[in-house]
């Protein structure tokens, strides 16, 4: 049985087509972090045009090891992608689904959407003013949001990492804020940090329980 990290190589077939019926960019689209505990989410855009060299080691993110990603992303042209974060303070002021808007209009502020079209991994119905498709699963399944997904995950990887630093108690290197048993105990023992989401629920009851 073939293993899942090497199955879903995704493809260009979609991104060649909109190529052919006259688009110049199609640029691809995904986040990392929106289920994590503490820290930002990022987001990412990868722009594919026939000039584009594909590599076919791509897959999403979440299939590939930490090193495996690292090693694409360094093979990823820099000009081709952009990524912002947005901070868990944005997220709890504004709610998780307005700062997923917030976050992807920042990113599609930084190409000119004149002949290019977004496609953004997941399903979602966003007042926006450039062409795009939100496709579920789109990570797995297109090479552009695929590219997205890697660095994506990359640079939140390596910015929870630098927090991990501040503040070594929660592991934050190794969890990137995600909700595991070892992270939820440093959670009860120590409280949250800035970094933490406190309208995220389990945030959230431990900050009322210690109030």
């Amino acid at each position: 049985m073939q293993n899942k990290r090497q199955q879903n190589n995704p493809t260009t077939k979609l991104e060649n087509s909109l190529l052919e019926s006259g688009f110049k960019r199609i640029i691809g689209i995904d986040e990392a972090g929106r289920g994590s505990w503490a820290g930002p989410i990022a987001f990412a855009a990868y722009s594919y045009d026939l000039q584009d060299s594909v590599n076919t080691n791509i897959k999403d993110s979440k299939l590939l090891s930490a090193s495996k990603r690292e090693g694409l992303l360094s093979k990823l042209p820099t000009s081709r992608y952009e990524y912002v974060f947005i901070d868990n303070d944005s997220i709890d002021k504004e709610g998780l689904s307005t700062a997923i808007y917030i976050g992807i209009q920042q990113l599609i502020s930084k190409f000119d959407p004149i002949s290019s079209i977004f496609l953004i991994d997941g399903n979602y119905k966003l007042d926006l003013d450039v062409q795009y498709r939100s496709l579920i699963k789109g990570d797995r399944l297109h090479y552009s949001i695929s590219c997205a997904s890697i660095v994506a995950k990359v640079y939140r990887d390596r910015l929870m990492a630098e927090i991990a630093k501040e503040f070594p108690q929660y592991k934050f290197d190794i969890n990137k804020g995600y909700g595991t048993k070892a992270h939820y105990e440093s959670l009860l023992r120590y409280g949250p940090c800035r970094l933490h989401r406190a309208s995220f629920k389990p945030v959230k009851e431990i900050i009322e329980k210690n109030c």
